[in-house]
């Protein structure tokens, strides 16, 4: 089921802001979390995903050209997650908050990865983010599993494509349930969201706001 609706500015400005440290100071670091998750897992050594801007490790990747998304990752699924772009290890994203990503989208896109638990095999839902050359940017999500278990519903994938002012849902057993925002394109947000303040290289990132209200039913 798909949900479309237009939200005004002010509302989704305040969404991508809230990650930011109070006057704009950037804290280096983040915390190691040891007791055990909603999930019932003992988080060890899985740090706690930064919440304020710019996107670090392991949801930041500058790759891939003039072409990404910059925007905040909101964990509204009742139980902590962990989170992360392909090719790192998972954050802890604590129910109810949220962290900032960016990530430059080659050809077929990035994935983003969200699951209840942190060490393998994991299973959840597979976010890939595009920002084509030609075309609207897009998020797809599909439902994944590391072990031998089996997701609910069918893994093809569905996704939602995103104009400037959109926001775009998606509510599917095999894929979990998520709300995109794309807000209007902003070089210096993209530049401060990335890091890349003496770079264009980021200036025509696409920004997009997920919330992930339900992780794919794995079992």
């Amino acid at each position: 089921m798909f949900v479309r609706m237009l939200i005004f500015w002010p509302v989704a400005a305040g969404l991508l802001v809230a990650g930011c440290g109070a006057g704009g100071t950037v804290v280096e670091g983040s915390a190691s979390v040891d007791s055990a998750s909603a999930s019932g897992e003992v988080a060890g050594s899985a740090n706690t995903c930064i919440t304020w801007a710019p996107a670090t490790r392991p949801l930041s990747y500058l790759g891939g050209g003039t072409d990404g998304f910059v925007g905040t990752i909101v964990n509204a699924t009742g139980g902590d997650i962990y989170i992360n772009l392909q090719d790192e290890s998972p954050c802890l994203l604590p129910n109810g908050q949220s962290a900032p990503y960016a990530s430059g989208t080659p050809l077929n896109g990035r994935s983003l990865y969200a699951s209840a638990t942190a060490s393998s095999p994991r299973a959840g839902t597979r976010f890939i983010i595009n920002d084509p050359y030609v075309g609207l940017p897009s998020v797809q999500a599909f439902s994944y599993d590391e072990g031998a278990g089996s997701c609910v519903g069918s893994s093809s994938g569905a996704g939602v494509k995103l104009y400037e002012g959109d926001t775009e849902g998606l509510d599917e057993t095999g894929t979990g349930s998520f709300t995109a925002v794309r807000l209007p394109d902003d070089a210096e947000a993209a530049r401060q969201w990335t890091g890349a303040s003496d770079s264009s290289q980021v200036d025509d990132w696409a920004r997009v706001d997920i919330t992930i209200n339900r992780l794919a039913r794995c079992s």
